[in-house]
């Protein structure tokens, strides 16, 4: 009777939780395929987050293999051994839409067609396929992605993200491994936190302090191995949610399972409660410390929508797991005392001044003004692009079509994950990750409406981290990380599975143990194998060229940063020192990834620009315009006397004349909205015998893709000028001075000696911040006079508005204030300095202009004052000895 009452009770048992599945002892195959499995998981989670700065392409490639090893371990796993399998056909229909969508943007279509779902090309492209236009595809242009390369390597990435995410959701057949890979999440968050901040603390300026960056440093603020601060606290967010769920599952007064699981677990504690006890303690302080570190490396992150995000998925999570203040303080209090000792011990102050920021802010505008101007030009993009979408990794390309404002930054992203999809797949696009997001969001009711605690309590750890992606996409590109996007994707499978355990008794959704495999299943892992070839093959291609290719796009771009750093220094080491080495990492980045057109937009110019400087160098002194009038004004018989006559005067410098053309029309295949390689085809065109019309529509085509961009715009100007249009060239001039410092120098050096400060001044209506510039190159020609009436034409326009709002950066004030004192206004040049001086205290530049300017204004108190501050920290300086001497003199004699 006994044994029968015990079979009577478990059957009960499994009949109120049939998602438990009763399995035979796994043989070993099944155990070789989950090792297998389990191996490329940890590989994802663990490993692919610590590439994501200067070797991303390796992360990339790892995860991409990683996720055809899941798929395909699940598939043989499935078709030897049948069992039962999980319900995920919405999720697969939602992501093969997706898939077809993408791939349709980079499918050569009629004219028709592509008017229909891109109407893009007709109105901004009309250099293509006309016969002003042969240079370039006689054809036009017949996809829809604007960027073909950029959408093909985001295909390849969103069918690793489909493979990953499906196997993994038939992976998880139990609640240990659903409990699994949320410990994996929390881990990878814990090493997240720990690199993050030892790298702040005590970091070189290197990532993982052996990986050097193009353009991003590691130390401050905290990053860990993300070039952005934003994605680092993003990646910690996802991971709070399983760290804490794990602490509490560890708790004594641990609630979470059913009264008859409970007795069975009291019973069983009884027996061994001493050494469970004690490891578990010790388990649970070891994961309150890890919450502790995650907690301070996202403050430390300084990341505003980053720490918002962090902050709801704590809240979430928090409210799941506490049941009562007395646990709440418990837990808290010493969270908090860490968090205060840990920021007064390294430094608050930067943390301060980015609250005070926000604090502080009457607009969105004031907080972040770039963003606010990226957005509304995607939003007049995305009215063009709405039908099918500009093409997957085409953001980068379309934006500056339409943002009039130049901030010296190439944003890469849309800085608003919704909005770029709509901008790159459309409306299309935008209404799949609607329905995704819908779908993930009626997971995680499911889950948290079931009656088992325990899973309510892990689908509100795994909600927490999937609520702070989507909060935090609304103000950043987090899914465009592969690390982020990885982690979400396992949450999304957790809270998936958590919800069919809760929601068995629905039809379709339960894991049904008895009844089998499914057809759906079986078929998408029979496809799957037969087409894991093909799909492996495109990996490998996807991964070889990146791979390949990587390590000298990197040399280039930090060669280049070099060259810029040492040319703002005045380093006779400039960029035309390290052209050599400059082209030939392009060269070599080209011939490894034969379709890398960002390497070959980059190195046209290039090769234009060293040949001009061979050409200078040569006993014929000529410039590139010089030889290119020349051709027009002579009569040869033919091109081939032409070329002939270029090789006898270049000599061996040709070859990269024709190398620019060359590579300029590549880069325009796979990149035709760069308006510098029209530019360069403009230059480079009297070697096909261009004509002046030819040329004239190639200008008006590179003017018309990038209204506003600064060195298009001054190259345009060139060539006008050149072919002596004048006022078309300065109206062309007059709209790059406004937007580029740089460019405003070039034109300045070109006419300070042949036009007067007031025509100068006239035909660029220079701003405040480039008037600084004209005022420094007439300082630097030694132009005294010309530079007086620039400063005093500065004063006349521009010293009402600086009384009353002098808002700026330090260096535009100081400028301004030195300009101010020269025109014989020391109250104002007071009031711009002092404005400096609240946001950069400790800067002796500009308390040496203030100590000047109030000696000027005759405040002999406040100027004695500065200069005694100065002398302490510069005793040695002989202009403040100077000046200290002058005003302690004129104090006297005042006296």
């Amino acid at each position: 009777m006994a044994q029968c009452s015990g079979q009577q009770g478990r059957l009960k048992r499994s009949l109120r939780q049939p998602s438990v599945p009763v399995r035979p002892h796994p043989n070993r195959l099944q155990q070789a395929l989950d090792k297998v499995f389990e191996l490329a998981l940890i590989t994802c989670l663990l490993l692919v987050p610590l590439t994501m700065a200067g070797i991303r392409d390796y992360g990339v490639a790892a995860f991409l293999m990683a996720s055809l090893v899941m798929g395909a371990s699940w598939a043989v796993r499935h078709i030897l051994l049948p069992g039962p399998t999980a319900e995920s056909t919405v999720a697969g229909i939602l992501a093969l839409l997706a898939i077809a969508l993408v791939t349709l943007q980079i499918q050569p279509l009629s004219p028709e067609w592509l008017a229909r779902l891109s109407p893009f090309a007709q109105k901004f492209l009309t250099l293509w396929g006309s016969e002003s236009g042969s240079v370039l595809n006689p054809s036009g242009w017949q996809q829809i992605s604007i960027t073909p390369e950029a959408t093909r390597s985001g295909l390849v990435l969103l069918i690793g993200y489909t493979i990953f995410f499906l196997s993994l959701v038939q992976h998880l057949r139990s609640q240990e491994q659903i409990q699994s890979v949320m410990k994996l999440v929390a881990l990878s968050a814990v090493g997240m936190a720990m690199i993050g901040i030892g790298q702040a603390l005590f970091g070189n300026d290197r990532f993982l302090w052996v990986i050097e960056h193009p353009t991003r440093f590691a130390n401050w603020p905290a990053k860990g191995t993300f070039t952005n601060q934003n994605h680092f606290a993003q990646f910690l967010a996802l991971g709070i949610g399983p760290l804490v769920w794990w602490w509490h599952s560890l708790q004594p007064a641990d609630h979470t399972t059913t009264s008859q699981e409970g007795r069975r677990r009291s019973s069983s504690r009884r027996r061994s409660e001493p050494v469970i006890s004690r490891l578990d303690q010790g388990v649970s302080r070891l994961l309150l410390a890890c919450a502790g570190l995650v907690v301070l490396a996202a403050i430390m992150s300084l990341s505003r929508g980053g720490t918002v995000a962090f902050g709801v998925a704590v809240s979430i999570v928090a409210a799941a797991v506490v049941r009562s203040w007395q646990t709440l303080l418990k837990t808290a209090v010493p969270l908090v005392i860490f968090i205060v000792a840990a920021l007064a011990a390294f430094g608050s102050e930067e943390i301060f001044r980015r609250w005070d920021q926000l604090r502080d802010a009457r607009s969105l505008d004031d907080v972040d003004s770039a963003r606010i101007a990226l957005w509304t030009a995607d939003a007049e993009a995305v009215q063009v692009f709405w039908p099918a979408g500009a093409g997957v990794g085409s953001h980068a390309d379309v934006y500056p079509i339409w943002m009039a404002n130049h901030f010296g930054v190439r944003f890469s992203h849309a800085e608003c994950g919704y909005l770029q999809v709509l901008l790159e797949t459309g409306l299309p696009g935008l209404s799949l990750l609607s329905l995704g997001i819908v779908l993930v969001a009626c997971w995680c009711l499911r889950a948290w409406r079931g009656p088992d605690r325990a899973v309510r309590i892990q689908a509100a750890a795994l909600a927490a981290g999937l609520a702070a992606s989507c909060l935090q996409s609304l103000v950043d590109f987090v899914w465009y990380i592969p690390a982020c996007m990885i982690s979400t994707l396992s949450l999304a499978a957790c809270v998936c599975r958590c919800a069919q355990w809760q929601g068995d008794h629905l039809p379709g959704d339960s894991v049904d143990v008895a009844r089998g495999p499914r057809l759906i299943p079986a078929v998408t892992a029979l496809l799957f194998l037969a087409t894991a070839f093909p799909v492996g093959q495109l990996f490998a291609d996807q991964v070889r060229r990146d791979v390949a290719a990587r390590p000298h796009w990197d040399a280039y771009r930090i060669g280049i940063r070099r060259s810029v750093k040492a040319a703002e220094r005045d380093d006779m080491e400039t960029l035309n020192d390290h052209l050599d080495r400059l082209i030939e990492h392009l060269e070599t980045c080209s011939q490894a990834d034969p379709f890398h057109h960002h390497a070959a937009t980059a190195l046209a110019p290039l090769y234009l620009q060293r040949f001009e400087q061979r050409l200078l160098s040569s006993d014929n002194a000529l410039a590139l315009t010089d030889l290119r009038d020349t051709v027009a004004e002579t009569d040869f018989a033919s091109n081939e006397e032409m070329h002939a006559w270029l090789g006898q005067v270049c000599g061996e410098a040709v070859q990269d004349l024709y190398r620019a053309r060359q590579t300029a029309r590549l880069a325009l295949r796979g990149r035709p909205l760069r308006g510098e390689s029209y530019i360069v085809l403009t230059e480079t065109g009297f070697l096909d015998d261009m004509s002046s019309g030819q040329q004239k529509e190639l200008i008006r085509q590179a003017v018309r893709l990038r209204p506003y961009e600064p060195r298009v715009l001054f190259a345009a100007g060139l060539l006008a000028s050149d072919s002596g249009q004048s006022d078309a060239a300065w109206k062309i001039w007059r709209r790059a001075v406004r937007l580029d410092s740089w460019v405003a120098r070039q034109i300045f050096r070109r006419y300070l000696d042949l036009l007067p400060p007031a025509e100068l001044i006239r035909r660029t209506e220079p701003t405040a911040s480039v008037w600084s510039v004209l005022y420094d190159e007439y300082r630097k020609a030694g132009h005294q006079q010309h530079q007086t009436i620039a400063a005093e034409a500065f004063a006349e326009t521009f010293a009402e508005e600086l009384r009353q709002n002098p808002a700026g950066d330090f260096h535009q004030l100081g400028a301004w204030a030195e300009m101010l004192l020269t025109a014989g206004l020391p109250a104002d040049a007071v009031v711009c300095l002092k404005q400096g001086l609240r946001q950069h205290p400790r800067n002796i530049v500009l308390q040496r202009q203030l100590a000047k300017a109030l000696a000027q204004h005759d405040d002999m108190a406040l100027a004695h004052r500065e200069l005694k501050w100065l002398r302490l920290r510069v005793s040695t300086d002989p202009e403040i000895n100077r000046w200290y001497q002058k005003v302690e003199e004129r104090m006297q004699a005042s006296d």
